[in-house]
């Protein structure tokens, strides 16, 4: 019988060691896709907890902005003068940090930018899996969606400009 107990117990300790490795290697996935987006190095420290997370991301979620403005433009565009411009018309209007939302916020923990000009716009093709990326002012009143994609061989980059201020700029 204690034989059977002590195999248990060890299987056990090695599901503990096996998923804390596991969550380990995922936060750092999550950090290095965040700082993809950031002009600014994250660290875990710098991430909200899960709990925070969790609460301020369903204050988003139900307080969508009606407004929006969108359009598509070529992937390498993010880098014209042009793109770098909106961006800063879009910072003149509402310069409230923000929350970055990607794939696995709900789970490691989100992060606060200090504005939209913190985004990384120099960011790769193929950095995140799901090619859609999320900045939610504090204030909740705007939001900017970059949702990137392949068409037809071609790469693009769908921004979606939503809320009072931020709905307001034409590309």
């Amino acid at each position: 019988m204690e034989t059977k107990n002590l195999r248990a117990e060890m299987k056990n300790r090695r599901k503990v060691i096996y998923d804390k490795i596991a969550y380990e290697k995922s936060l750092e996935n999550h950090l290095r896709e965040i700082n993809r987006f950031s002009l600014k190095e994250i660290s875990a420290s710098d991430l909200l907890s899960v709990e925070k997370t969790i609460e301020d991301f369903d204050k988003c979620w139900y307080s969508e902005p009606k407004e929006f403005y969108q359009f598509k433009i070529l992937f390498a565009e993010k880098k014209s003068e042009k793109f770098t411009q909106y961006l800063q018309k879009l910072y003149e209007l509402n310069s409230s940090s923000g929350y970055l939302w990607s794939k696995f916020s709900r789970i490691y923990g989100g992060c606060i930018f200090s504005s939209i000009l913190q985004i990384n716009m120099n960011f790769d093709f193929v950095c995140i899996k799901r090619g859609e990326v999320t900045f939610r002012t504090v204030d909740l009143y705007d939001e900017l969606l970059l949702d990137f994609f392949e068409e037809e061989g071609q790469r693009w980059l769908t921004v979606r400009a939503s809320g009072p201020h931020w709905s307001k700029p034409c590309w």
